[in-house]
């Protein structure tokens, strides 16, 4: 369970990951007045929890989302309300990191909003005294917590529900006046390579994510992916390995320049987490 409020707890929490998460996570951010030129990009808004969970609570944690919060995660894809929602876990860990991250994407902002005001019914429907109980079960596994808002312009997903799976995000910071560049790298050479993956069943879901409402470093970019099994990371690093390799030594130095030119130095940063549950419609 986790639903969302502001007291100290988060209350039931408003959970999403992607990533995704994504993206997922804890990894985008990037100011929406920041991004490329195409104006008529269709965008999907993500509302993005992070979770760093006691270890004796991980399961606890997971058991909690599928008895209060993937209820009111299924009823709101069937209304149409959201076009995605998931929860995933770190399958690499870091000292400070988060463990969990939850998340659900809509068409607008709006959308968002009432998806979270369908948490908050949930809740006030409950007695008082399991509200305290669940709050202070919620409270012993949770030691920190973060939330995001992120747009993804363009996102594409295969419609279906994953149980297991993987989402990999790659971060990187933007020079001042570099967005432009960077969207185009993306545009040229990133994208068309996860799109040809797409169409063949091999990548579940992609994107490149900015943070909507900035609450990080304001030039930061995220580019991620959702495969339904290890194999699939196998085959995007093949694929984007065999990009490189099709290209003459000058072609090589001519487009690792464009991209080095635009990305701070040494900011790069990768995420790796194992989907628990993500469903998606197709977008």
């Amino acid at each position: 369970m986790t639903m969302g409020s502001n007291d100290k707890t988060g209350r039931w929490s408003r959970i999403v990951s992607f990533g995704a998460l994504v993206v997922l996570a804890t990894v985008l951010t990037f100011p929406a007045t920041a991004r490329a030129a195409d104006d008529d990009a269709k965008v999907t808004y993500t509302r993005i929890e992070a979770w760093q969970v006691d270890r004796a609570s991980w399961k606890s944690f997971v058991e909690m989302f599928e008895k209060y919060d993937q209820p009111i995660m299924e009823k709101l894809m069937a209304d149409g309300a959201i076009t995605e929602w998931g929860i995933d876990a770190m399958a690499l860990h870091s000292p400070e990191g988060y463990t969990h991250t939850t998340w659900y994407s809509a068409e607008s902002l709006g959308a968002l909003a009432k998806a979270g005001a369908a948490y908050e019914s949930a809740w006030e429907a409950m007695d008082e005294k399991s509200k305290m109980d669940l709050e202070a079960e919620f409270a012993s596994m949770i030691t920190m917590h973060r939330d995001y808002v992120v747009d993804t312009e363009n996102y594409r997903a295969a419609a279906g529900t994953v149980d297991g799976g993987y989402y990999h995000g790659q971060f990187v910071l933007v020079e001042p006046g570099g967005d432009r560049g960077f969207h185009s790298y993306w545009e040229n050479r990133m994208k068309p390579i996860f799109e040809s993956l797409f169409e063949k069943g091999i990548v579940l879901a992609y994107g490149l994510s900015t943070e909507n409402i900035v609450t990080d470093n304001p030039r930061g970019h995220s580019w991620w992916y959702v495969v339904g099994d290890a194999d699939g990371l196998d085959a995007v690093e093949a694929a984007f390995d065999a990009s490189w390799d099709e290209l003459d030594q000058e072609g090589r130095r001519e487009r690792w320049a464009s991209i080095k030119d635009v990305v701070e130095e040494d900011s790069y940063r990768e995420e790796l987490t194992s989907i628990i549950h993500w469903s998606a419609k197709a977008q």
